[in-house]
């Protein structure tokens, strides 16, 4: 008759938080608005005030840099360019980065 193999079972325990797609994120604690924007873009932080947000343009370059403990931040956009930006925000070790088209 054939052989069989037996494998060893094992058991692995995983961190929900360290799986691709359930991992907290900035993004949830954060309303950015409106998208496509054409005069203002606006940041409202929901539970969480004091935030880092940055503001650069698809080659990286960093276009406006911005701290804020009010839970609001307002940019405005009227001498931007149409065109993709992103805005990165960071906040107590966590770093999100949106996608904002300029029209």
């Amino acid at each position: 008759m054939g052989s069989t193999k037996t494998q060893n079972a094992q058991t692995i325990f995983m961190n929900p938080c360290s799986i691709k797609g359930l991992e907290q994120t900035l993004l949830q604690y954060v309303s950015i608005y409106p998208s496509p924007v054409n005069n203002e873009l606006n940041l409202s932080f929901l539970a969480r005030p004091i935030t880092e947000m940055c503001l650069t343009d698809i080659s990286g370059r960093v276009l406006l840099q911005e701290k804020s403990d009010t839970g609001k931040i307002t940019i405005h956009t009227t001498a931007l360019e149409s065109r993709v930006y992103f805005v990165s925000i960071q906040q107590e070790g966590l770093h999100d980065v949106q996608k904002v088209i300029r029209e």
